[in-house]
């Protein structure tokens, strides 16, 4: 299916107290398949699965005596595909050590000339009120000056908003694949032929491996159908034997529009494909019986190839 010999090595990093271990463990509460492995020297490395293939992710213990050690030995951030950095937005008065920590990493990568893609957590914003806008804002544009030629994006989070966590973790590692527009182009096309306003694909997880939308508002929708759908319809199709599975579920969101999630397998994994549209209840009979699967052609031969 697809390169499960290559080796991707996933970096979380931050100061202590910043969160990076209550993100893991919402992430696991998740379903996402995250296999704790024995912590050595501050550092918790963990196995990541994602379409059967298998990611080395290290927690990187945030305290300033394991900071130092990692910033003198250097090889904990050698050869880095995906860094997670995580900020406590809520503490400002620890602000000023974390870009230091994180212009101290980038340096570090710098001189190997290594360019991994970088996603910046504003962790703890659910406790935003307590600090301005302003002050986020500084820190983002000072974070902007030293990721200079990084493939870098942010996203605020909070364990109280796990769509937050699971917006920012799907994110960086779909930005490791070569594949994401060519997935997003073909999402846009099915959502076209199956009038959708937006349409998602997971795995049997929820890990989001592609999206599409044509507006914010469609995706925000699409957003919450999916934390409504997944979480249930997932256990539910572990649970049930091969025979009692539903293959779809349409929802009727009354003046809102319409959902649909539908399942289908790839190389023995499963995945689910979720819809919403907007459009009147005349159309719904075509939205619901063209089928997903036929139409996913060209996405599974790129799910075939997602990490090669």
């Amino acid at each position: 299916m697809v390169n499960s010999e290559k080796s991707i090595k996933i970096i979380f990093a931050g100061l202590d107290e910043g969160g990076k271990t209550s993100i893991l463990n919402a992430l696991k509460k998740k379903n996402y398949a995250l296999d704790d492995i024995k912590p050595t020297k501050g550092i918790n490395r963990l196995s990541l699965k994602v379409l059967d293939v298998s990611f080395n992710e290290f927690d990187l213990g945030g305290q300033e005596m394991y900071r130092k050690i990692y910033l003198q030995k250097k090889e904990a951030f050698y050869n880095t595909d995906l860094l997670f950095y995580v900020i406590d937005i809520s503490a400002p008065e620890r602000y000023s050590d974390a870009l230091d920590y994180y212009k101290s990493i980038v340096e570090i990568l710098s001189e190997r000339e290594e360019r991994p893609t970088v996603v910046v957590l504003f962790h703890k914003i659910d406790k935003i009120e307590k600090i301005k806008e302003e002050q986020v804002q500084n820190v983002q544009n000072s974070i902007l000056n030293i990721s200079i030629d990084l493939d870098l994006e942010f996203f605020r989070t909070s364990i109280f908003e796990p769509q937050t966590l699971m917006n920012a973790y799907s994110h960086g590692i779909n930005r490791i694949s070569k594949q994401t527009s060519e997935l997003s182009a073909q999402l846009k096309e099915m959502a076209a032929e199956t009038f959708a306003d937006a349409i998602l694909l997971t795995e049997s997880n929820g890990f989001i491996i592609g999206e599409y939308a044509k507006d914010d508002e469609s995706r925000e929708m699409l957003m919450n159908v999916y934390n409504y759908l997944i979480g249930a319809f997932s256990y539910m199709y572990k649970s049930l034997a091969q025979t009692d599975k539903p293959e779809r579920i349409l929802i009727d969101w009354e003046d809102k529009g319409h959902s649909f999630l539908d399942s289908t397998e790839i190389d023995n994994l499963e995945f689910f494909f979720i819809k919403y549209t907007s459009n009147p209840r005349k159309v719904v009979q075509k939205f619901v019986l063209r089928s997903l699967i036929q139409s996913s052609k060209q996405i599974r031969n790129i799910i075939k190839s997602y990490f090669d």
